[in-house]
């Protein structure tokens, strides 16, 4: 074949999904109040499917209308996925509440330790770099170029740089290391 398309389809950011919930249950003719949407956002993060089940199945059960968080806590499963790749994110914007969240759900999923900790391990190594580079004088817009970080990035990137110094970062780097050495048998402990 000579010829081909290439579609480039980003997943819906976290912060997108409650709007995509809200449209979703409007199309099916339920009225969500927002703390509604946060329960359905907050029990099919990173699970669209279960998201657009979990709106149809509050259709059927409720009917259209108005649709308070209570009565979806009581019908709403919690089918949220995450992936590695998720824990970074939440880490690099300070979120505890979310972490915890994100690595209770990876653990009960049976992801291996060894791809988070790659994967925090990759991610706090380019930002202490990044940091070092900030703390020798570059500018915050030349050093997310330097180390070419998505633009959909820059943001989650520059809040956590202005947040920790290169120390910091150092430090969190040999945390990094420490948990490297639990997942792979070298040092006692439990890596989740």
């Amino acid at each position: 074949m000579s010829a081909g398309v290439w579609v480039q389809i980003w997943p819906v950011d976290l912060r997108q999904l409650p709007a995509w919930i809200r449209a979703r249950m409007r199309a099916v003719g339920l009225e969500p109040d927002r703390d509604a949407v946060a329960v359905v956002a907050e029990r099919v993060e990173g699970n669209l499917l279960a998201a657009a089940q979990e709106v149809e199945k509050l259709a059927v059960a409720l009917g259209p209308g108005a649709v308070d968080a209570p009565t979806v806590l009581a019908a709403v499963n919690d089918s949220a996925r995450f992936d590695p790749f998720d824990l970074v994110d939440a880490a690099l914007a300070g979120d505890r509440a979310r972490i915890v969240r994100i690595v209770a759900g990876l653990c009960e999923e049976g992801a291996e330790a060894v791809l988070v900790s790659w994967a925090l391990t990759r991610e706090v190594r380019a930002v202490a770099a990044m940091a070092a580079d900030l703390d020798a004088g570059q500018a915050l817009a030349a050093t997310l170029a330097r180390h070419r970080v998505w633009d959909q990035r820059k943001p989650l990137l520059s809040a956590a740089l202005k947040r920790h110094r290169k120390g910091k970062w150092l430090e969190l780097l040999g945390d990094c290391g420490r948990l490297d050495q639990i997942v792979k048998g070298a040092r006692v402990g439990q890596p989740w």
